[in-house]
């Protein structure tokens, strides 16, 4: 293994690892989890709900699964992280055989804290790193990922020549489609639970505790054909827009490629479950304020991609993506039922009840229209010069 991959996935297994060790010896010496809040003084379930400020917290470990005797069983997994990123370093050339392991149980340390989550994130990536050797990080699958989420245009030519970019991409998808599923799930399921059951809301909010079951995991997994489904609509749609309607060239197996790994901002979505707060900041401002930027971190990506591509005005790259992202929504809210209605009927977002009547159709539509008349004024159907 060269030197500098080496060193980075030693480095940042070595960096995650001490983390996470760190964070189970706090959990183990208090045997609870690490439970932050905003405002120490309010102790019971009833002084949260009746404060009219901003209360939340952040748990790292999960209640009832980190205590007693569970407690030897993560400490495990962490040694055997710290003994694998060791050996990495010592025995190069095993990287593929250590790097997998490395991945596995950096995400296995989720339960016990995972080093404040950031030790977990570190020690995925360096795993990462050495199953990827020799590829310098930039060029790794979570390297490009990263490059794409901070608007790296250079990014979608080298997709553009890689023979294997649609199996990276829809790596990628999944990776995405099951990070945010996650999330969302056992973010609904606790936030119900808070709502509906008092001993559960104690649990949840003041001891740490995160619910999932078996239903919840179901939903999760749901998710995977759901994003699937809407990355082949929203590439279907892109491509007609920018091929067919105004004369550019590409192939829709590369274009869709690049819009696989332009959705991967959606798993910010998976951070869900880490903050629980009082009303309206439980079922509003934060699932909001969450959704919300990953949307737009999306459009962002899929904005830079068109006028990269393309080689067209940003104007113009701002239309396509208005007029590509509200067909996109107007099919998906006539046409596709959200999976969180397994959970919770009143749901469609996390902790937001939108339904959509034949009463609020027209005004649905009439937004749809002003979209479009916007997109077109800034040039989304105006043909490729010289066609």
């Amino acid at each position: 293994m060269p030197t500098e991959t080496r060193g980075w996935a030693f480095r940042l297994s070595l960096a995650g690892s001490i983390l996470i060790f760190l964070n189970a010896i706090w959990i183990i010496s208090n045997n609870n989890p690490i439970v932050i809040t905003s405002n120490p003084n309010l102790t019971t379930v009833s002084a949260i709900n009746n404060s009219t400020a901003f209360w939340g917290r952040i748990s790292f470990g999960f209640k009832g699964i980190v205590e007693g005797s569970w407690t030897p069983f993560w400490l495990i997994f962490t040694i055997a992280l710290f003994v694998c990123t060791i050996q990495i370093y010592r025995k190069p050339r095993a990287h593929k055989i250590l790097g997998l392991p490395m991945m596995i149980f950096s995400l296995l340390s989720l339960p016990i804290g995972g080093g404040l989550l950031i030790g977990s994130i570190l020690a995925f990536i360096g795993g990462m790193l050495a199953v990827e050797w020799p590829k310098p990080f930039s060029d790794t699958f979570g390297g490009k990922m990263m490059r794409i989420a901070k608007l790296d245009t250079t990014v979608f030519g080298q997709l553009s020549g890689d023979s294997k970019a649609m199996r990276n991409g829809a790596l990628a998808l999944l990776f995405t489609s099951i990070v945010m599923g996650f999330g969302n799930a056992v973010y609904v399921l606790n936030v119900n639970l808070i709502k509906t059951k008092p001993v559960s809301a104690n649990e949840i909010l003041l001891l740490g505790k995160l619910n999932m079951d078996v239903m919840t995991m179901a939903t999760a997994f749901s998710f995977v054909g759901i994003i699937f489904l809407r990355w082949l609509a929203f590439s279907a749609i892109l491509y007609v827009i920018t091929v067919k309607l105004k004369g550019h060239i590409a192939d829709f197996d590369k274009l869709a490629c690049a819009i696989a790994f332009a959705f991967v901002p959606l798993c910010i979505q998976g951070f869900l479950p880490i903050l629980f707060s009082n009303e309206p900041y439980l079922s509003i401002q934060w699932p909001f304020a969450i959704v919300l930027l990953s949307v737009f971190w999306v459009a962002l990506i899929v904005l830079v991609f068109i006028k990269s591509v393309f080689e067209i005005k940003r104007r113009e790259a701002l239309g396509v993506t208005l007029l590509a992202g509200s067909l996109y929504l107007l099919l998906e809210l006539l046409a596709v039922s959200n999976p969180l209605v397994v959970l919770n009927t009143s749901v469609s977002m996390p902790g937001i009840a939108i339904q959509v009547q034949a009463a609020s159709l027209s005004s649905v539509l009439f937004l749809f229209s002003l979209v479009v008349f916007v997109s077109i004024l800034l040039g989304a159907l105006t043909p490729k010069q010289g066609r």
